[in-house]
């Protein structure tokens, strides 16, 4: 999922169901080319190498401008996976160290996954410029939401903090919106931050310090 254009035009994604690769990256034709990275250790019932361990790290992905750096963001967790060209530089975690909450199911002969009511989003975005990387940031669950919300199931993706950390994993700064967004990008050059409101689907402008 997310293509997104790399280094000499490689097409970049990132991987959802293999446990033993991060990412994968294709020339212009579609063929493989490598696989790059590994999901984060986890404790617990299944290996790595199930694809159900896959299933857990769901998340995002983007490539800074530069191709340089490239980084990964869980959605059910909050593991940041940063890397540097094709080699993993390091990783995060979030500032609540949140492991995932699911309900293992059998469907179709198979188990698989689900979300409960009780399960935290944790990143809702992620833009990697060539400057920072900038991580949009809920920490929220269905089962928080207010008795009169009217999507409970959104309510978990809603948030208005971004994160930002350099390119050597420091914490540069953590920035507060006036409102909920659901998504945003950054235009470092021009020191812009775009953002699509929740309620509205206004597209809103900030000026970036």
């Amino acid at each position: 999922l997310y293509p997104q254009v790399g280094a000499q035009n490689e097409i970049w994604s990132l991987s959802l169901t293999d446990p033993n690769a991060r990412i994968f990256v294709c020339d212009t034709s579609g063929s493989l080319v490598k696989r790059i990275g590994n999901l984060p250790k986890r404790k617990g019932r299944f290996e790595k190498k199930d694809r159900l361990y896959a299933q857990v790290h769901q998340g995002i992905f983007s490539i800074s401008p530069n191709k340089q750096w490239a980084a990964t963001a869980n959605f059910y967790n909050d593991y940041v996976q940063v890397f540097q060209h094709d080699t993993l530089a390091f990783t995060l975690r979030g500032p609540e160290k949140i492991s995932t909450i699911w309900k293992p199911v059998k469907l179709y002969g198979n188990f698989q996954f689900v979300i409960t009511g009780k399960t935290k989003q944790t990143y809702v975005g992620v833009d990697a410029e060539d400057d920072a990387l900038y991580l949009l940031y809920s920490g929220k669950s269905e089962s928080e939401a207010p008795s009169d919300f009217p999507q409970p199931g959104w309510y978990r993706a809603l948030t208005n903090e971004i994160f930002v950390f350099g390119w050597d994993g420091s914490p540069v700064k953590r920035i507060v919106l006036d409102r909920n967004i659901i998504a945003f990008c950054v235009d470092s050059p021009n020191k812009m931050l775009y953002a699509i409101d929740f309620l509205s689907s206004d597209i809103i402008a900030y000026s970036l310090p």
